[in-house]
Parts: structure tokens; sequence; C-alpha cells
């Protein structure tokens, strides 16, 4: 499956990588909920990931264990729901609903902590 890819005004790849600190602490206050996987999507540009290698294997891996790392979102001011932090496990999680019908449906929700602020500029 395809990502949903969103144009938006987006922070530069500087302040995206000093950004490490800032998702330990979203991280650390623990509030994880599911969110729709339909309704997550990707910010073009935002990722300082170019090659999203061993997807597969990452998708048989969430498939036998689960999602041991939540992702990490963004809730904009027009609602929609960006991702932050994860998206090779967002693909890979694509991959593995693209394999039946049985694990698209255990993978309609994906275990994300919500940042609690808007960092658009």
């Amino acid at each position: 499956m395809t990502p949903k890819i969103k144009t938006i005004k987006t922070l530069s790849k500087e302040k995206i990588a000093n950004r490490e600190e800032e998702r330990a602490a979203v991280k650390r206050q623990g509030e994880i909920f599911n969110v729709p996987y339909e309704s997550i999507v990707i910010r073009q540009g935002f990722n300082l990931r170019e090659t999203f290698d061993d997807l597969e294997e990452l998708a048989d891996g969430i498939a036998s264990i689960g999602l041991q790392v939540p992702l990490l979102v963004d809730v904009l001011k027009d609602g929609s729901i960006a991702l932050t932090d994860g998206e090779r496990r967002y693909r890979a999680i694509g991959l593995l609903r693209g394999r039946s019908p049985e694990l698209k449906a255990k993978h309609q929700t994906i275990r994300a902590y919500s940042n609690p602020k808007e960092l658009t500029d």
C-alpha cells in the first residue's frame, strides 16, 4: 500500500534533527493511543531517512511479536494526523496489511504517542 503523502508547510531539516530531545520527552509522558492506519499522513520532506530498507523483514517481525515501539504523531490544526517518527514502521505495517484481509483487519489501528503541541511553522 502506498502511504498518503501530504504537502504541508514543515520544519527545516536542521529543526527536525534537533527534535530528538523533544521526541524523547513526549515518549516519556507515556500517553499511547490507537490511531486509525488510514488517517495517518506523511509530510513530504519531513523524514531525514531517504530509503526504507528491509521493510519485509520488519513486517515479519511486527506480524510475529507486534509493534514494539509506537509511532509518534502530530495532530495538526486541520485535524489531520501527521507522522512525526516511525515512517519505516508505518510502511512495514502497510505491507503487512496488504498480505491478507485478516492482517488488514488486525492492523486497523496503530499504537502512537501524540505530540502535545503543533510543530509546523
